[in-house]
């Protein structure tokens, strides 16, 4: 697929401008080239603080309507 080994891209689209405007083709694939160029060194999303999720402030109020919904359903599952 490639001439490099190490890279998991197509290697850079060869375009020969003789005196003419590049074709929408090789614009094209001279964008999706330079796109997938990482501008620089890839470096890991650091995690600012470790531990569970913080509740939302109205989480007790959600689970009392979710709990009475739960309750108020008859013995065909249709709410009452």
């Amino acid at each position: 697929m490639s001439a490099e080994p190490n890279t998991k891209f197509a290697p850079e689209p060869k375009i020969q401008n003789k005196g003419r405007e590049l074709s929408f083709k090789q614009k094209l694939d001279q964008a999706a080239h330079d796109a997938r160029k990482p501008d620089e060194e890839s470096r890991p999303n650091p995690i600012i603080e470790k531990g569970p999720p913080e509740r939302p402030y109205d989480d007790t109020q959600v689970e009392e309507f979710i709990r009475q919904q739960h309750r108020s359903k008859g013995e065909d599952g249709l709410l009452e």
